[in-house]
């Protein structure tokens, strides 16, 4: 039977150059024919409807259109383009609001994969049947994305799991889209318009994201990883893996039973407080004192429980920072509350990934102290992580700073948790819970 294999943790290649099935080109030139043909369907709609906004005089800004458009030609290309822009939407430090807000829609659950495939899956990746395995396997799975859908079954053992089963031929269709997306890439950037535009940077990107979300085995590592950071956190859980049964395409892991969406609880302020608490500072751990950061702590993936318990599913979207970076991220933080501007404009830039031919330094440092300076002047319990992140990335925007994007995802992850939050207890006060972090994370070194 086979066992989880460790993924090694050494410069992850990207999918491309991994995955190492076999081609068919007719199939690759028929899917390069069916993405040009949506996505001049698509450019026609948008232009369509920005032409119909301004012949109507409704309030529709461009960029809610295009992201409007982008957003049905994901879903129209199917998986790939699903979670490719799931990724994106989570990128306000590249893109405006207006375009990014359309796209959250892709983090819902799509229509799963026929039951009737899971048997095949499970006798290839096992090298034995379904009933052999599994006492009881219920069909219709109990949630449904991009990557995989999960299923509620039971060991012979009497242990009630949760089987994550990855879509069947999704490497080759993942494989396909991403050469194909890279070549487009290539041409793009030759454009005299998009020489400043690091799109092949940008594809390059997706596709490491995406591989590594799409060999659970790197999810599984994930996993431990997060179970071993917050073993001293008696009152967070991430479930358990069942180590046999875990392989490229299959995760098996404890079933968590009786979790409840939080827009679905009804709790008094203090129930929620309590566990709000717990999970904020969970996440300042990853972040402040690991550098390994979940990066999907939507509604989907983080449960709250009574008591002040947390529950963190999910593993297979992470970021990481280096021990140099992390120990600048806390820096940041606390430049932030002692107002000292210039050294969060001067961390910004050291960190940065590709700042402009056009940048300038002065300019963009003034910036930041104004923000700086406006953010530090305010109540700490009046502190929005998503007002401040969206001044940030406009000022990177504006001054032609792309930050790093790990750096970035630290940032994006503490926003997503503070849409929960600040809709469950608004009260709940950012910089305070985050002192005692922060200070262990500028005296706190790690190997890389």
């Amino acid at each position: 039977m086979a066992t989880s294999q460790e993924a090694s943790t050494e410069n992850i290649p990207l999918l491309m150059q991994t995955i190492g099935e076999r081609s068919y080109p007719f199939q690759t030139c028929f899917r390069s024919v069916e993405i040009v043909a949506f996505l001049f369907f698509y450019t026609g709609r948008f232009a369509g409807r920005l032409l119909w906004s301004k012949i109507s005089r409704k309030p529709h800004s461009w960029q809610a259109l295009l992201g409007q458009s982008i957003t049905e030609l994901c879903n129209a290309l199917g998986a790939t383009f699903i979670k490719i822009g799931q990724i994106l939407s989570t990128r306000c430090d590249l893109f405006p609001p207006e375009l990014i807000e359309p796209m959250i829609m892709l983090q819902d659950g799509i229509k799963p994969f026929a039951f009737r495939k899971v048997p095949a899956i499970i006798r290839e990746q096992y090298g034995y049947r379904l009933s052999e395995i599994f006492a009881e396997f219920e069909e219709e799975p109990v949630s449904s994305a991009s990557i995989a859908s999960v299923y509620r079954a039971r060991l012979h053992n009497g242990l009630l799991v949760a089987v994550k089963i990855r879509r069947p031929d999704i490497k080759r269709k993942v494989r396909d889209d991403i050469r194909l997306m890279r070549l487009m890439a290539r041409g793009m950037a030759r454009l005299p318009a998009m020489r400043l535009v690091p799109v092949v940077e940008m594809i390059d990107e997706l596709g490491t994201s995406i591989e590594q979300q799409i060999d659970l085995r790197i999810e599984a590592r994930n996993n431990r990883r997060f179970r071993a950071q917050l073993a001293s956190e008696a009152l967070v859980q991430v479930p358990a893996l069942v180590e046999e049964y875990c392989s490229e395409a299959i995760l098996v892991m404890e079933f968590l039973e009786d979790l409840v969406r939080i827009d679905e609880l009804d709790w008094t302020e203090e129930e929620y407080q309590e566990a709000l608490i717990t999970g904020l500072r969970a996440l300042y751990t990853m972040i402040f004192l690991d550098g390994f950061i979940h990066c999907d702590m939507h509604p989907g993936n983080f449960f709250l429980r009574r008591g002040g318990r947390v529950v963190i599913l999910d593993t297979g979207f992470i970021a990481r920072l280096n021990d140099q970076d992390r120990r600048h991220f806390a820096r940041f933080f606390l430049g932030i509350s002692t107002n000292a501007g210039r050294d969060c404009a001067r961390i910004l830039y050291e960190t940065a990934a590709h700042p402009s031919q056009t940048f300038d330094r002065e300019g963009f440092d003034l910036a930041v102290v104004e923000l700086i300076n406006r953010t530090a002047g305010s109540k700490a319990a009046a502190f929005q992580v998503a007002t401040f992140a969206y001044h940030i990335f406009d000022i990177q925007r504006r001054f032609g700073l792309r930050g790093s994007t790990n750096f970035t995802m630290a940032i994006l992850s503490l926003l997503i948790f503070e849409g929960i939050a600040k809709q469950l207890y608004p009260q709940l006060d950012f910089q305070s819970e985050a002192r005692s972090f922060v200070l262990q994370g500028m005296l706190l070194r790690r190997p890389d």
